[in-house]
């Protein structure tokens, strides 16, 4: 028996690098204070460093970085955004991601929910596409793609094969 698609679904809208993404809501496992970071210089500058949360070692990254744009310097209202993984190469099963505030609950539906080609998207790495919702236009980033890249940078900072990088401002 086939199982019908659900008419709607929850997703979160959040604000990494000063654009608004959309992510499904069962993406986010917690929502941390900016707190408790272990920071680790032997990495690229978007793997910023490593978080303790329920008693395991969760690397924490800057979408900023792996989108191409600057990491930004941390606003006084920044969150800890627990991910979990949608593939099975992040070892930790969950990641850590810095937000701007609070995700903001949505519901998603086809009516509420459109692609938006107005312009051109701009060419980012590990953006998957752009949509309208409602009158927000938000990003939808390509999770496999940033998990693979996490995944190859954490198998070269367990080997010390990464080159020291400076202390990124955004942790200073």
């Amino acid at each position: 028996m086939d199982e019908a698609m659900p008419d709607q679904v929850y997703g979160a809208l959040i604000t990494p690098n000063g654009e608004t993404w959309l992510l499904p809501n069962a993406a986010i496992g917690a929502v941390l204070a900016f707190e408790h970071v272990d920071i680790n210089t032997g990495s690229p500058d978007w793997l910023l460093g490593f978080v303790d949360w329920r008693d395991r070692r969760l690397p924490l990254i800057a979408v900023e970085g792996l989108l191409g744009l600057p990491i930004p310097e941390r606003m006084p209202r920044a969150r800890l955004l627990v991910l979990n993984t949608v593939t099975d190469q992040v070892m930790a099963g969950q990641y850590v991601i810095v937000a701007q505030g609070y995700p903001h609950l949505v519901t998603v539906n086809e009516r509420a929910l459109q692609p938006d080609w107005s312009d051109d998207l701009p060419e980012r790495n590990n953006t998957a596409c752009r949509v309208r919702i409602g009158t927000n236009l938000a990003l939808i980033p390509d999770l496999d793609r940033i998990e693979s890249q996490l995944a190859s940078a954490l198998v070269r900072v367990e080997a010390g094969s990464l080159e020291a990088a400076e202390l990124p401002a955004f942790l200073s």
